[in-house]
């Protein structure tokens, strides 16, 4: 909203406040944000009220596109605009009845000579541009009421004399004292007015098309309530605070005390809801059902074969090798019942309030921790239950041929638990991060916050290409495209930016499961995806 900062330091000030620059006494003043390019000088220096926005509505657009200047500097015999355009087709524009007069050595800038008329925005001193009925016919302003002729606008209780760009500005000139009832602000038309009309801090109101803007210009906040929903996200509905819908929303940041801004249905998951990590009551019953029935039985299978493996007298070898594979499969179903489980307790950990620790669980350790379980779990079991199929054809094939080794059936069983170990650590390893890691959690960065790698890569570029303005500044960082890399450049613009967690290969969901059919484009860990369909494509024929 403005083109300069109040102060360099505003620690010492309240939240809302800005610090005004040392006056001459050397004593620093904190204001309130809502009090700067208000028209009142509120600080020492003035600096409150310099380089304020201007209401483009009264300004005019040069023909190079390049630059604007008030809009009563048209025609006023003074080049304005580089191009000179604010001194041609002045014959098509309303000539002011009392235009200023203009002195040797002397201009006036807040008057106009020329101007565009019945535009309900006066700019000639005696507002003839808007208040002649014969120019604009009967569809005149409210405000014409109290214009008297070339003496102009006429306050009706101090009978001072205004210009016309003192006019429905928003800042009361006739009664400062009784600023919603001051003549020259009321029947403003095209203007939005404060609820509070300006009673505790002006404006009184503001152009029409800066209400909803996003942008919060009167006081009592009421220009920026009840907005469209597509544009506005209202932390508690009926009240002014609202944060812009496209920029905070779902972004992984709580804006709204509550964190309803990261509640909006922002994980899109075929397990999750607002609500619930498991939103399906059925499930959610199946995964502990299930669960528990996988933990307890498979104890039993454990338990009764290990009993067996430890005392085998009289057993043949067949039946020995047969009793390792089932309890190493009863191994296998065992974790994958604890990761049941587990799902389900933090299920119930998070019930009714999930989308508050939805991006928090998925990147947390124990996510990642609950993922490799399942994954050593099936990858385990599938390799066993191929050994025991190829194992149980030879016997069928071969059945008095067979020499059956117990030390060759431990041997890949070994081998099998070795295999489905790293198939589910190789995505933990850090190493490997640049290539399984396709999000990142960014905090107190104004730019970045739950951002994917393709957003990263491309604000990472946009500082890289900022070299040759700055060198001393970006040089010194890589410009390989690389998790490293691009954080180290990007913490470059504030020690506090950091990544606070990536999104691994477990973080694709609230389940902790992988993408096992993740978007190439998206994803760079879609050839670890394939691998596994193919391996388990092959256990499988």
């Amino acid at each position: 909203q403005l083109n300069f900062l109040v102060g360099d330091n505003c620690g010492s000030c309240k939240l809302g406040e800005i610090k005004c620059k040392a006056g001459v006494d050397g004593v620093e003043k904190c204001i309130n944000r809502t009090s700067v390019c208000d028209q009142i000088v509120d600080c020492p220096n003035r600096e409150d009220e310099n380089n304020c926005r201007i209401d483009t509505s009264q300004l005019f657009l040069c023909h190079d596109n390049k630059q604007y200047i008030p809009k009563y500097q048209r025609c006023n015999e003074h080049f304005d605009c580089n191009d000179t355009s604010d001194e041609q087709n002045c014959t098509e524009l309303y000539h002011c009845t009392n235009p200023p007069v203009y002195e040797p050595g002397k201009r006036i800038f807040d008057r106009a000579v020329y101007t565009e008329s019945c535009d309900k925005l006066a700019l000639c001193e005696d507002l003839d541009d808007e208040c002649n009925a014969t120019v604009c016919g009967n569809d005149l302003p409210g405000y014409c009421a109290h214009v008297q002729g070339p003496n102009g606008f006429i306050c009706p209780n101090s009978q001072s004399a205004l210009i016309g760009k003192e006019i429905c500005d928003g800042f009361p000139t006739c009664n400062e004292s009784a600023r919603a009832t001051s003549a020259d602000e009321q029947n403003c038309t095209n203007r939005f007015y404060c609820s509070d009309h300006g009673a505790t801090r002006l404006p009184i109101h503001i152009p029409l098309k800066a209400h909803c803007n996003a942008i919060t210009d009167c006081y009592d906040g009421s220009d920026e309530e009840n907005c469209s929903t597509t544009t506005h996200f209202y932390c508690e509905p009926g009240t002014a605070q609202y944060i812009p819908r496209a920029q905070v929303v779902c972004n992984g940041v709580f804006d709204c005390a509550k964190g309803q801004d990261e509640c909006q249905n922002c994980a899109i998951s075929p397990f999750s809801s607002d609500k619930f990590l498991i939103n399906n009551y059925v499930l959610q019953a199946f995964i502990w059902i299930i669960g528990l029935l996988a933990i307890l039985g498979n104890i039993a299978v454990i338990v009764h074969n290990g009993r067996e493996i430890h005392d085998p007298k009289g057993t043949s070898a067949i039946a020995l090798s047969n009793r390792i594979l089932v309890l190493n499969l009863a191994l296998a179903d065992l974790l994958l019942g604890v990761y049941l489980l587990a799902i389900g307790i933090i299920n119930s950990v998070y019930a009714n309030n999930y989308c508050l620790k939805d991006i928090e669980w998925r990147t947390s350790s124990s996510c990642a921790g609950l993922g490799t379980v399942a994954v050593i779990s099936v990858e385990t079991s599938v390799f066993i239950l191929t050994i025991m199929t190829t194992f149980r054809l030879i016997l069928v094939t071969r059945p008095f041929n067979s020499n059956v080794k117990v030390e060759n059936i431990v041997l890949a069983l070994a081998v099998v638990w070795t295999i489905s170990f790293i198939l589910a650590l190789v995505p933990l390893t850090w190493f490997q991060i640049d290539y399984f890691a396709n999000k990142a959690w960014f905090t107190n960065n104004p730019y970045l916050t739950v951002s994917t790698r393709k957003e990263v890569e491309n604000f990472a570029q946009l500082l890289w290409s900022l070299e040759d303005q700055n060198t001393t500044y970006f040089s010194s960082a890589s410009t390989a495209l690389t998790w490293e890399n691009m954080v180290a450049s990007i913490s470059l613009l504030g020690n506090a930016i950091a990544v606070k967690r990536y999104f691994g290969y477990y973080s694709a969901h609230g389940v902790c499961l992988p993408l096992l059919f993740p978007d190439p484009q998206q994803d760079k860990a879609w050839g670890f995806s394939l691998l596994l369909i193919i391996i388990n494509f092959m256990a499988f024929m």
